[in-house]
């Protein structure tokens, strides 16, 4: 997708949908520079994102492989019926 919007404006809205939406966890949403650079967290001097499963970075979590992929969907579901969940209750 392609969307005509300063890039640096359109990552920290990303970063903010990420945090505040029940499925955020879920979402790693990239945003490219005309020139073609990923705009990452580290550009806005934000953490990285952590692991689903434990306080560790995420990607150092899934580059070691540390946890099961069945630990890992059984918690992606959780979240989902979470917000499942909140959705039925409003």
């Amino acid at each position: 997708m392609s969307i005509e919007a300063p890039a640096h404006d359109l990552k920290l809205a990303t970063i903010e949908l990420e945090h505040s939406h029940p499925l955020g966890r879920l979402w790693d949403i990239d945003v490219l520079t005309p020139e073609g650079e990923i705009l990452s967290r580290r550009h806005f001097a934000l953490p990285a994102r952590r692991c689903l499963l434990c306080e560790q970075s995420a990607a150092d979590c899934a580059r070691g492989k540390t946890h099961a992929l069945s630990d890992l969907l059984s918690q992606m579901e959780a979240l989902l019926h979470d917000a499942d969940s909140r959705n039925i209750n409003q």
